[in-house]
């Protein structure tokens, strides 16, 4: 039996399916470092939720290791100046989480104090949920993000799609810390789908440390680098088989 022939356009078909599936493997090693990455995140932030609650005096300007603590603060919101994140929802339901600055001395601090029902995911009535004495609130120190999609200035804007962190500190008269502080509730406390009796805002569960969909997207893409593969060679073998006079072996053939 002679060798497989291989024509011109056999040999480039050939190598473009090993370049296709050299990138799949690429792309599968790729996601299964972002995932030990993240891995390596979550422990981190595991520990630090799990380190005692820091009990803050003042707004903090220096974020340096506060991220992702449990902190305490004690102040007055500043209730003309609420914000809300539209588009959230909560067990199936639209709403909105609610942004109240929360002053500290000189400066302030956003405390996300949870979601809110609305009809439209982007209008609620924030006087219902005003604060007019002292609070102390308890939370996770998160950065705000920095999106770059607003431009500072233009006066205040109560109702944001994408928080961004340089935007929303300049509309305040006052310094805000570049963390917010998501409040949470009551140890124990069970986790409620709509606002209490009250009206106030359901408090957000704790940020997520899960594994995410890293190894589920690595084996997507090595499977795909397996399919071109083997598909490319079910093809030759099927030409082959096709073309082959009687009596003819595959391997007689050239591609």
């Amino acid at each position: 039996m002679r060798p497989l022939e291989m024509t011109r356009s056999g040999i480039a078909g050939t190598v473009a399916v090993f370049v296709v599936a050299a990138v799949c493997v690429r792309l599968g090693l790729w996601q299964l470092d972002r995932r030990e990455q993240r891995l390596e995140r979550n422990a981190a932030v595991a520990e630090r939720l799990a380190e005692p609650a820091v009990p803050l005096s003042s707004a903090p300007m220096d974020t340096a290791g506060l991220t992702h603590r449990t902190a305490r603060v004690q102040g007055s919101y500043d209730n003309a100046r609420m914000l809300v994140l539209a588009g959230r929802s909560l067990g199936g339901s639209p709403g909105v989480h609610v942004f109240a600055p929360l002053r500290v001395g000189e400066a302030a601090i956003l405390v996300n104090r949870g979601w809110l029902p609305s009809a439209d995911a982007a209008t609620v009535d924030l006087a219902r949920v005003w604060v007019d004495t002292a609070a102390l609130v308890s939370g996770v120190l998160l950065p705000l993000p920095e999106t770059g999609t607003a431009e500072p200035g233009g006066g205040f804007r109560a109702r944001w799609f994408r928080l961004d962190a340089d935007a929303v500190r300049a509309q305040y008269p006052y310094p805000v810390s570049p963390l917010y502080l998501q409040a949470v509730g009551a140890a124990g406390e069970p986790r409620r789908v709509l606002p209490g009796p009250s009206g106030e805002p359901v408090p957000l569960p704790p940020p997520s440390v899960d594994a995410g969909p890293h190894l589920s997207y690595a084996l997507q893409w090595f499977s795909f680098a397996l399919i071109f593969v083997i598909g490319w060679a079910a093809l030759v073998m099927q030409r082959a088989g096709r073309q082959a006079p009687p009596g003819t072996k595959p391997g007689d053939l050239p591609l």
